[in-house]
């Protein structure tokens, strides 16, 4: 498979959203499970700026919710990618192809919205990591692990303490060797620190 240059994956993930908009109107796209059907490796941070980036064209929506960036391609995208023409049409089935994605519509449209994936698991998972590597340098009598069982219970609320959750992160930023997993956690958690 040939790398795909960053504006064209930019016109793929609009004409995923367009597809989903046809069969479906009120629904939304999952950024970060469609970039990652297209077999992208990069970080949650990154998705975040994409969508920054599509909503800043006016190209669509973006809802920042825990975990994941949900978008809905607009009317100025549509009219956007209708700008393009059939030759963009057949370009963007050949990388469907490539990446081997099953194009039933049924399947494609589920596994494009990714509703079942839950991204307080995935926090939950990634703070579990982090806790493992505390543990195994200081010992489980630290106050950190207790930070972390802190950030852990406030994301199993139905409404958690965001604010709280942002102390505790920011305490553990200031060991150096969680700090790059600490920097992923709260790129996770920053649209809904901010909002």
């Amino acid at each position: 498979m040939k790398e795909v240059k960053y504006s064209d994956l930019l016109d793929y993930i609009l004409m995923v959203s367009k597809i989903i908009r046809d069969n479906n109107p009120t629904k939304y796209l999952s950024l970060k499970s469609v970039i990652r059907l297209f077999k992208k490796n990069i970080s949650f941070n990154e998705v975040i700026e994409i969508g920054k980036y599509l909503e800043a064209r006016g190209w669509a929506k973006a809802v920042y919710v825990l975990g994941d960036v949900r978008l809905q391609i607009l009317t100025s995208g549509i009219v956007y990618l209708e700008d393009k023409g059939k030759e963009f049409e057949d370009q963007y089935l050949a990388f469907i192809k490539d990446v081997q994605i099953e194009t039933e519509e049924g399947d494609f449209f589920v596994r494009m919205t990714d509703e079942n994936e839950d991204p307080k698991e995935t926090i939950i998972k990634m703070l579990d990591n982090v806790s493992a590597k505390v543990k195994e340098k200081a010992g489980d009598k630290v106050d950190f692990i207790q930070d972390i069982e802190i950030i852990k219970t406030e994301l199993t609320k139905l409404n958690p303490d965001f604010r709280l959750i942002e102390i505790k992160l920011n305490n553990l930023s200031s060991i150096s060797y969680i700090m790059s997993e600490v920097q992923e956690l709260k790129d996770y958690l920053t649209p809904i620190i901010s909002a």
